[in-house]
């Protein structure tokens, strides 16, 4: 097991894409603010003996964990491979301001191709309500009033909760151009509120303060 703040793990090394075997990687607990709840993330890559050709395949699993001080550390989102996306990936942003929300960037994708998504979700420690992976890009469409091809990354938070987000025009692969339903004309920070599902522009100096942080891994 490699223990890293990365939220992904590989079958393959990433210089030369020499298969490497089955892989591990846990990140370090990350606290919330006042110290009431921990976080983490394991990413599992298996790699195995592909059943329709020669090569091997390499599925991966991600999984996040969070407890309550005093608590054992409980699944609480788990990605699962598919035949379109075998690889996925779980990063933790940040805690809310509260310590009440996990803010955390969700990737999937297909080994060897460029296909690859990502999504904005959010975990409520104390409701243990997990959100859907397409409520933030819901909002965009919402906003644009039309079909909406745009790259979200999740920031952090502003200092009332609101969660920041850095929005970019859609390029396909080795294109110059964004595509024709890019719905973000320029790379910008924007605010959005879970409840009212608003989107606001941000000015571009603005500054993300970080609420939680890691400490070192102890499974105890």
């Amino acid at each position: 097991m490699k223990i890293s703040d990365t939220d992904s793990a590989s079958c393959y090394e990433d210089t030369t894409g020499k298969l490497i075997g089955s892989q591990l990687v846990r990140t370090h607990f990350f606290v919330s603010p006042g110290g009431r709840y921990r976080a983490y993330v394991d990413v599992e890559a298996v790699a195995s003996k592909s059943k329709t050709s020669s090569d091997w395949d390499c599925a991966s699993t991600s999984r996040l964990f969070l407890a309550a001080v005093d608590q054992p550390f409980r699944e609480v989102l788990v990605v699962a491979p598919t035949s379109d996306a075998m690889g996925n990936s779980l990063g933790i942003v940040d805690w809310s301001p509260d310590g009440r929300t996990l803010l955390v960037a969700q990737g999937v994708f297909q080994w060897g191709s460029d296909f690859g998504t990502s999504f904005v979700r959010f975990y409520n420690a104390e409701s243990g309500a997990i959100s859907d992976p397409e409520l933030v890009d819901a909002a965009f469409r919402a906003r644009a009033g039309t079909t909406c091809a745009v790259v979200i990354e999740p920031r952090g938070f502003s200092e009332y909760g609101q969660f920041v987000l850095k929005a970019s025009p859609f390029f396909m692969m080795g294109e110059e151009k964004p595509e024709e339903d890019s719905c973000v004309k320029e790379q910008g920070l924007w605010l959005f509120d879970s409840a009212t599902r608003k989107l606001v522009p941000l000015r571009e100096d603005y500054k993300v303060q970080r609420y939680g942080k890691f400490e070192s891994l102890s499974l105890k």
